[in-house]
């Protein structure tokens, strides 16, 4: 209450102070404003947003025939964590930055007199890279997400979010329940998944805790303790064998750590949503017999 009563007294005196010298005509609407205040305060306090501070394109440092501005400095240091933006706060501190930004504008600046940014290899990862930044700016754009639709993804999803198990396993499928019975027979000998050869894979899963339906392989893993080998399982295509070789629990996410991943996958549903729309107005075709020709066994490499 005190802090209200010293916040009043001084917006009060923001507005009688400034009567001072006024012509007489001007006291009403004055008056009216400050009654108006003492009968609800908080409006009188709304402080007006600060407008972005203007770009500074002064020179900092130069290297070679590139310049480092104001505006560089100020927004490489704004990317920065509050606890280690601190440390460059000082003339020392500042020094320190700017000559990481020198060192790193001399390796791009070496680069470029030797003519690497015209490496074909540069070039396509640079147009992956400028399309990258492209598919982000388009799923901001199209797939806006509110807070609403996430905390009504959350609450439909509960299972996906709530306490995981998850396995490291390593494991083979198979065409023929001979061939399964000799992966489960390596398997069991117990050798590491690198030392098992062609065949095998090893793959993270991760199994809600809460009771389920759940894929037959999945199902094997529950029964099984670490180190050990399920039997062979028949499975659409074959036979299925998999060994545990890891167990961990994951615990529940809250609300505030699901929001990330939620928001990436509403965003990629609205994406996807709308590409179809937008495939109806772009024309796309493929050369289906120059594909079927294409060699793909040994990719040739970049220059």
């Amino acid at each position: 209450m005190k802090k209200s009563a010293t916040l009043l007294t001084v917006g009060l005196a923001s507005l009688i102070i400034p009567m001072v010298g006024l012509p007489c005509a001007a006291a009403p609407a004055i008056f009216s404003r400050l009654w108006n205040c003492l009968k609800d305060p908080a409006p009188c306090f709304v402080s007006t947003p600060a407008s972005a501070p203007p770009i500074d394109h002064s020179v900092l440092a130069r290297v070679g025939d590139q310049a480092i501005t104001v505006s560089d400095f100020q927004a490489r240091l704004g990317e920065l964590p509050a606890a280690y933006r601190s440390l460059y706060l000082t003339p020392r501190g500042r020094r320190e930055f700017i000559d990481r930004m020198v060192e790193e504008k001399t390796i791009v600046v070496a680069a470029r007199q030797k003519g690497l940014e015209n490496n074909e290899k540069y070039r396509q990862e640079m147009a992956r890279f400028q399309e990258g930044l492209l598919r982000t700016a388009l799923m901001e754009q199209v797939g806006a997400i509110r807070m609403a639709d996430i905390q009504k993804y959350y609450k439909s999803n509960r299972k996906m979010f709530s306490e995981q198990i998850q396995y490291l396993v390593t494991q083979s499928h198979a065409k023929t329940l001979e061939e399964a019975k000799r992966s489960a027979a390596l398997l069991q000998t117990g050798r590491p998944f690198a030392a098992l050869g062609k065949g095998f894979d090893q793959a993270l899963l991760t199994v809600s805790s809460e009771p389920h339906q759940v894929p037959i392989q999945e199902q094997a893993l529950t029964e099984l303790r670490k180190g050990q080998v399920s039997a062979p399982l028949k499975v659409p295509g074959g036979y299925f064998v998999v060994r545990k070789d890891t167990e961990s629990i994951l615990p529940a996410k809250s609300l505030e750590e699901a929001t990330p991943q939620i928001k990436m996958q509403l965003q990629n549903d609205k994406l996807m949503a709308w590409l179809k729309t937008a495939r109806a107005s772009i024309s796309v075709s493929v050369d289906e017999k120059a594909l079927n020709a294409l060699d793909v066994s040994a990719p040739a490499a970049h220059k």
